[in-house]
């Protein structure tokens, strides 16, 4: 049984590696071809990071990249071209701590 579960987490990791450099190579020829490069290599890198956490069920850091490597550079960098609606963002926070609950569950619920 062992045997079986490190064969099932060695598939899983090789298939966490692949979608990394995949998903890292199409945002970098994304951001070259667009010229974005700050926060957009930042971007790049957390979405393909994440990508390959969430195929090794690393929800929690899934979630710490895609808030560490997208939302903060593109907060930062954007801050300045936009008014904050204030009497949204709580209503918003709410709206995404609930969608990040609902998916966390759901994706407990079929591993089961």
């Amino acid at each position: 049984m062992s045997e079986q579960s490190n064969t099932k987490s060695s598939r899983r990791n090789a298939l966490a590696d692949s979608i990394f450099g995949g998903a890292l190579s199409i945002g970098i020829g994304i951001v070259w071809w667009q010229g974005y490069w700050w926060p957009g290599l930042a971007t790049a890198i957390g979405v393909a990071s994440a990508l390959a956490a969430l195929i090794r069920g690393s929800y929690l850091l899934a979630s710490i990249l895609l808030f560490g490597f997208v939302v903060v550079p593109n907060v930062y960098y954007y801050w300045p071209d936009f008014e904050v609606p204030w009497s949204s963002v709580g209503p918003i926070a709410l709206i995404g701590l609930g969608a990040l609950t609902l998916v966390t569950g759901l994706a407990r619920f079929i591993r089961k």
